[in-house]
């Protein structure tokens, strides 16, 4: 039997952008950086977390609970951006035969970004990040794919959410009684926030 010691189960999700430059274009926006620090990525185990902690760009005017230094939340008429660690069920839509078909994977977990294998959160305002300070991957949900442990489902390729999928996994988190009140006002006010963007 295998014991989890409470760790909850984690899934990789990936920013999918409809553009690939070609060999070229990529070769003329290529830029070295010689200052790269890779010693948060050297041993360590889950839990771990070398560098980050709560907003503290000075620059800021957020007062949300997220990890990063860099924070960039937004505000607009229906309030300050508010985020939280992205826990759900795989949200992964294929289109076949013109009909939708979901991933059948309902168990809720949290994701990491597949870049550097940090925490991503989703905010009230539709966008998903990735926790790792000047990360820079910061997009609406929509532009995001997923790739759970379902490997029959997804053949190894992130596949983005739908509006629907995406409204039944946020709407299922809500209905967990363990939630923190920060969490559900997050996600109450998402679900607001995607009912009046409908993509």
């Amino acid at each position: 039997m295998v014991n989890n010691n409470g760790i909850p189960k984690t899934e990789t999700v990936y920013e999918i952008k409809n553009e690939i430059p070609s060999y070229e274009e990529f070769l003329k926006t290529y830029k070295s950086d010689d200052n790269l620090n890779y010693d948060d990525l050297n041993g360590g185990d889950i839990g771990e977390v070398k560098g980050y902690g709560p907003c503290t760009n000075k620059n800021s005017n957020c007062s949300c609970s997220c990890p990063r230094s860099d924070c960039n939340c937004i505000s607009d008429s229906y309030g300050k951006e508010k985020w939280v660690k992205l826990f759900m069920s795989c949200p992964s839509v294929k289109k076949v035969n013109n009909q939708e078909i979901r991933c059948p994977n309902t168990i809720q977990t949290n994701w990491v970004h597949a870049l550097d294998s940090c925490y991503t959160w989703i905010s009230n305002k539709a966008r998903i990040r990735c926790e790792k300070s000047h990360c820079g991957a910061t997009n609406h949900m929509k532009d995001w794919g997923f790739k759970c442990s379902n490997h029959g489902f997804h053949n190894g390729d992130f596949i983005k959410g739908s509006f629907d999928s995406f409204s039944d996994a946020i709407g299922t988190v809500l209905n967990n009684v363990d939630n923190s009140p920060e969490v559900d006002d997050v996600l109450f006010h998402l679900l607001r926030h995607i009912k009046r963007n409908r993509w």
